[in-house]
């Protein structure tokens, strides 16, 4: 699969200048590890992050246990996964789901070969997007020190009343290796946590102005603490749960939460020593510096660090997304027993999807 995509050019039109500062593309997807349908959005849009420049396009992964269990979800991914649910004309949400600055795209699952089509289907429509400008701006910094991580974020040019604007921050790991079931083995900008809620930051005056203390070894805690009790509940167990955290960016986003729409966004590196203490030890990871203070010592170690277990083998990867488009994958022999509840598609599914034998604790984490 990996052989395949690489082959697979993306040649974006080029980006037009706009007179004062541009508004970024936020692209959030919301995939699942055991999600057959989820592979061609998946790679498609992991090609075009990796092309398109971060001043205009900006990715952000949220996983959750549609198709099946998924060590990489967590209670803030799948909290945003259900905001989606008014979005769609019958109140369900799935995997793949896709918005671009905080709207819905109507885009599903294809055949592996068709991914050259996906992708070219979905450069049109970012290109009207790539070339907008707003009077918004949005600085946000993310320091780690002694053990705690300090995010300031602030906003300029916004219009009161703010009534309904929220400043909304996600801290997203760049690079995760986890062997899917689906095949996918690399997966990018992969949120971890939100600052402030899913539900978001109030402004305070006419403008965001925003500071927050997070206590670092807490974060893999709570991760820890969410994975150990799903697989409880779900009767499942992980044979690799990724868990290292090292190269981490905080991505910050300003949306209006009447019509969904955002409004501007900005992707920082967290820089300083990202130390969570014992949890360090018990996820196998190392405390280390920031790729931007510690360049020559940082990007070696997260790659060592982040090799699969002996006990994470790649499941057979599937000639193309069989099932139906947008509906979700059937998980595989591994997963759990068949009393679970069956799966939800995403919303534009045309034709009645198989069930899938998801855990029951799945769907309860989900909203």
């Amino acid at each position: 699969m990996a052989e395949f995509v690489s082959k697979v050019e993306v040649q974006p039109e080029e980006i037009a200048p706009v007179e004062g500062t541009r508004q970024r593309i936020l692209c959030e997807l919301y995939t699942s590890t055991p999600c057959e349908p989820c592979i061609v959005p998946d790679l498609a849009i992991d090609a075009l992050h990796s092309t398109l420049s971060e001043d205009e396009f900006l990715l952000l992964t949220y996983h959750n246990h549609k198709g099946g269990p998924d060590p990489l979800a967590n209670p803030d991914t799948l909290k945003r996964h259900a905001s989606l649910q008014r979005l769609t004309p019958d109140n369900r949400y799935g995997s793949p789901m896709i918005t671009l600055n905080g709207k819905l795209v109507r885009m599903g699952g294809a055949f592996l070969e068709q991914i050259p089509q996906w992708q070219s289907e979905f450069l049109t429509m970012l290109q009207p997007l790539r070339s907008k400008s707003t009077p918004i701006k949005l600085s946000v910094t993310a320091h780690a020190e002694n053990k705690q991580l300090t995010i300031n974020a602030t906003s300029e040019g916004l219009v009161p009343p703010l009534d309904n604007i929220r400043l909304k921050l996600a801290l997203a790991e760049e690079e995760v290796y986890y062997v899917g079931s689906n095949g996918i083995r690399t997966h990018h900008m992969v949120v971890r946590y939100m600052p402030g809620g899913t539900n978001g930051i109030t402004a305070t005056g006419e403008q965001f102005s925003h500071e927050e203390v997070i206590d670092l070894p807490k974060i893999k805690e709570e991760l820890l603490n969410y994975i150990e009790a799903f697989e409880q509940q779900s009767n499942y167990q992980f044979g690799d749960k990724p868990m290292h955290l090292k190269k981490m960016y905080v991505v910050g986003f300003i949306q209006n939460e009447e019509n969904n729409e955002i409004l501007q966004s900005v992707k920082v590196p967290v820089t300083g020593e990202l130390d969570y203490g014992l949890f360090d030890e018990i996820t196998g990871s190392k405390s280390i510096a920031s790729t931007e203070e510690k360049p020559e010592s940082t990007e070696p170690e997260a790659a060592e660090s982040e090799k699969p277990t002996d006990e994470a083998t790649p499941a057979e990867k599937p000639a193309a997304a069989e099932t139906e488009e947008n509906s979700p994958a059937e998980p595989k022999a591994e997963e759990p027993p068949a009393e679970a509840a069956p799966e939800e598609s995403a919303p534009e599914t045309t034709k009645e999807p198989e069930p899938a034998e998801e855990p029951a604790a799945a769907d309860t984490e989900t909203k």
